[in-house]
């Protein structure tokens, strides 16, 4: 708010409103340095994609997600917009379309997080999505498409799982 009102005070002195920009001994606080908290150390890395049952449907689409995440390290909202026919299998890549800045890209997938998709995919997405005709990759039960909320969930639930207390 002070940057905007120092911004502001300058607007009226260089219009000539003001004689002179009143804002001029204005101290903005330093914001501090972010630091990174709740790192994830390489056993949790491991344990959080084995958290969700795999012998539910629920679970295997939860393992396919959480593998995708792990793999590409590509953002929620990209996951969520990922369609079906993104997938290039046989070169090892996945086609994100609408990236940050509105740019395309192709990103390595491992082996491992394809042959988890492609079970999620033949498996049980093939039975939740029989009338909708949606081309969205991860779907919820109900053939509609994963939201951002169910998403959050998804990785909350799998982390208390594995047994990672992080944020």
């Amino acid at each position: 708010m002070l940057i905007d009102l120092r911004s502001f005070c300058r607007w009226l002195a260089k219009h000539e409103i003001v004689e002179r920009d009143p804002s001029l001994k204005l101290e903005i606080p330093s914001a501090g340095k972010r630091r990174i908290v709740d790192v994830f150390t390489v056993d949790e890395m491991m344990a959080l994609p084995n958290a969700p049952d795999v012998t539910t449907d629920l679970g295997i689409r939860d393992r396919a997600i959480l593998e995708s995440f792990f793999s590409t390290a590509i953002r929620a909202s990209e996951l969520l917009n990922l369609e079906t026919s993104e997938f290039v299998a046989d070169r090892g890549f996945v086609h994100v379309r609408h990236g940050k800045g509105d740019k395309d890209r192709l990103v390595p997938i491992g082996t491992s997080t394809l042959e988890w998709i492609e079970k999620y995919h033949l498996d049980v997405r093939s039975k939740w999505n029989l009338t909708r005709g949606d081309h969205k990759l991860f779907l919820a039960r109900t053939g509609t498409p994963l939201s951002r909320e169910a998403l959050a969930r998804i990785v909350r639930d799998s982390m208390q799982s594995a047994g990672i207390d992080k944020r």
